[in-house]
């Protein structure tokens, strides 16, 4: 009886109670009930789930919630379509393993003869994007004779000297990035947290366009900031998301800005790409690889961007991108035109690379119809007339011309097997195309009043005339077809190298507040290859037993020049101070008159150029408010500011579209290196 008295109905059924849907009998409080005692069942009494109360207020809250996230994703990532997103949220991983975003595993390829691995930007060491000195890690890629890397290895070898490493002085990656976040933390202080990133953003875009885009003119303006104001969930270009982080990318890289951000903005956009993008062909794509093939030549991987921009290559010509198309009616003018600037970019930055590295060139000026584009606004797309000033592709049209002549050079000229009756038509034909290409160019070209975001273009484009004609002068020494005799070539050689560093000085000098991280970057490599020009020279009046002139004395003058620019240069970009110490190592080696770089360390922070009035170069950091008057005046304000000193690292301009042409090896060796080591 007293067991039948303490048996009572459970307040809360146990789990088996609730599926059998029977009243749970519980006979002692903390014992199993009746039925699972009896059954060997585990008793078990589920607690109440927490539910939020279904009312007005909880769902308002729940749904203001969700306005806060989606606005903060688009902050991030304006181009971002969050319900595709959150349907493909399971192909993300997958995607990014595919592609091999993670470069840190081991690879059997870099060790093989005929293999080649690029560091990732987190190991910069001897890594080498200018090819402008001996392969060390990075495998076996091939470099013709016309490479840089060729010549430095030949000339150390031929003087006795050892190729050291640079780490040293470009500095480790790691502490940069230090340096970097540093000045991020200033450019975007706590306080303004609260400003959205679609701002930095804007800014980034706006550097992009104006300090990159105008003398490379891969995108359309107009087109890419229509994409960039599309609102959520409209129909956007396929490839206009990795297009757009790469834009950014390139902004941060032209501002000398965070090394995180920059490499996070360039995997952001690796990732959007898979074997698949390849099995069809849009001209978005082919903007979108030539962005990836440019940005990385200027980050010390030069054979994967000669990969990418190979790539956009057979694209475009799948496309027919080099044929004038046979339906004319289904395009518009301003489609004509961007479908002609893509091209002749192409064209022009193909050209570079084979130039650089010696190898075949992938596009032929012979294999298109094609015109080059017009001179036109790009805010007035139903426009037909050609404008008789500068316009976003006035430098293009410019550097396009150019890239026929140098593909000339290349071919026929340096590594031509013509007969001497042939070379010497070549030859000719090249030297007058060079005189017809400078006579052609509009007024606009030689104007002093031009706006102001045009003169650096400009100004790149004629170094590299003088670049082109400085190497065709030097091919001209080597062979003897009766064109030229070898004393007069190298003369004219050294005559366009002293005329190259006193425009690209001149230029700093004059318009010290126009300069950016681009700028800088082509500078450095113009004022370093004509300083070899000079030295080449000084090294054949020595070995010809020619008395000292007036010329050598000027020559010496010139090469003191090139080293107080290079220092200058060096607040801008590590690659002038490496440039600089390169220069000075050979010239001891070959004992030439040029003094001691031991003698003018101490007083390298005061170099002393001759300035025009109101400006000062040489003591000019990146930091400093006159280098923000540019962005300042085409319009380009925001709380960011130029940091203190750029942290890029200055690998990459044998990589460009001003090359380092021709084979110098036999430059250096005719002269008998051993003989003044």
């Amino acid at each position: 009886m007293a067991g039948a008295a303490s048996q009572h109905v459970a307040t809360k059924a146990c789990t088996e109670c609730q599926k059998r849907k029977t009243r749970c009998i519980v006979i002692n409080n903390g014992q199993p009930c009746r039925y699972c005692a009896r059954a060997g069942k585990t008793c078990t009494v589920a607690e109440p789930p927490v539910r939020t109360p279904l009312t007005r207020k909880n769902l308002e809250a729940v749904e203001a919630r969700c306005r806060r996230l989606a606005r903060l994703v688009h902050s991030l990532d304006p181009t971002i379509n969050i319900e595709e997103a959150m349907s493909k949220d399971d192909i993300a991983t997958d995607t990014i393993q595919s592609i091999g975003v993670s470069t840190d595993d081991y690879s059997p390829t870099a060790d093989r003869a005929d293999g080649w691995r690029e560091p990732n930007f987190e190991h910069v060491g001897d890594s080498d994007g200018m090819a402008s000195l001996p392969q060390v890690n990075n495998g076996r890629a091939f470099l013709g004779s016309s490479s840089g890397s060729f010549l430095y290895q030949q000339a150390t070898q031929l003087a006795g000297i050892q190729a050291a490493s640079t780490s040293s002085i470009t500095g480790r990656r790691d502490t940069r990035e230090q340096l970097s976040l540093s000045r991020a933390s200033q450019i975007f202080p706590l306080a303004e947290q609260r400003l959205t990133a679609s701002f930095r953003s804007a800014y980034l875009v706006d550097v992009y366009f104006v300090c990159y885009n105008v003398p490379c003119p891969i995108l359309h303006e107009p087109t890419f900031r229509q994409g960039l104001s599309r609102r959520a969930g409209m129909k956007q270009d396929e490839w206009f998301p990795l297009q757009y982080q790469l834009v950014l990318a390139m902004g941060y890289w032209i501002i000398g800005g965070d090394e995180g951000l920059q490499v996070s903005f360039y995997q952001a956009a690796r990732a959007q790409l898979s074997l698949e993008c390849f099995e069809s062909g849009s001209l978005s794509l082919v903007q979108a690889l030539l962005l990836i093939g440019n940005y990385l030549q200027k980050r010390d991987r030069p054979n994967t961007g000669y990969n990418y921009v190979g790539l956009a290559g057979r694209m475009a010509i799948g496309l027919g991108l080099h044929r004038k198309p046979t339906d004319t009616g289904t395009y518009s003018n301003m489609q004509l035109e961007i479908r002609r600037r893509i091209f002749w970019t192409l064209f022009s930055l193909e050209s570079g690379f084979a130039l650089t590295t010696g190898r075949p060139a992938l596009l032929e000026e012979t294999a298109t119809d094609l015109s080059f584009p017009s001179n036109i606004d790009d805010e007035d797309p139903s426009s037909v007339d050609i404008r008789d000033r500068p316009t976003s592709c006035s430098a293009m049209i410019a550097q396009s011309q150019l890239a026929i002549i140098a593909n000339r050079l290349h071919k026929d000229v340096i590594n031509g097997k013509s007969t001497l009756a042939d070379l010497y038509a070549c030859k000719k034909s090249v030297d007058e195309s060079f005189t017809i290409w400078r006579t052609q160019l509009p007024r606009y070209f030689f104007d002093a009043r031009v706006p102001d975001w045009f003169r650096g273009p400009r100004a790149m484009i004629l170094w590299k005339e003088q670049n082109l004609r400085m190497i065709f002068w030097r091919a001209c020494r080597r062979s003897n077809c009766g064109y030229l005799n070898g004393e007069e070539a190298a003369l004219r050689a050294s005559e366009t190298a002293i005329e190259s560093i006193r425009d690209v000085s001149d230029f700093h000098n004059i318009h010290s507040t126009l300069l950016n991280q681009n700028i800088a970057w082509y500078s450095t490599y113009f004022i370093f290859q004509s300083a070899l020009v000079i030295i080449l020279g000084h090294l054949e009046a020595l070995r010809a037993s020619r008395p000292a002139t007036e010329t050598s004395r000027r020559n010496q003058d010139m090469l003191e020049l090139a080293r107080n620019s290079l220092r200058a240069l060096s607040t801008w970009t590590p690659a002038a101070k490496r440039c600089g110490f390169v220069l000075e190592t050979l010239a001891r080696a070959v004992a030439t008159t040029v003094p001691n770089a031991s003698a003018t360390a101490g007083s390298s922070n005061n170099v002393q150029i001759e300035h025009a009035p109101g400006v000062s170069f040489s003591g000019q950091t990146p930091g400093d408010t006159a280098t923000n008057d540019f962005l300042s005046q085409m319009g380009i304000v925001g709380n960011d500011t130029m940091p203190d000193q750029f942290d890029t690292s200055f690998d990459v301009l044998f990589q460009q579209m001003q090359n380092f042409e021709g084979d110098w090896t036999q430059d250096f060796s005719d002269l008998g290196f051993n003989d003044f080591s």
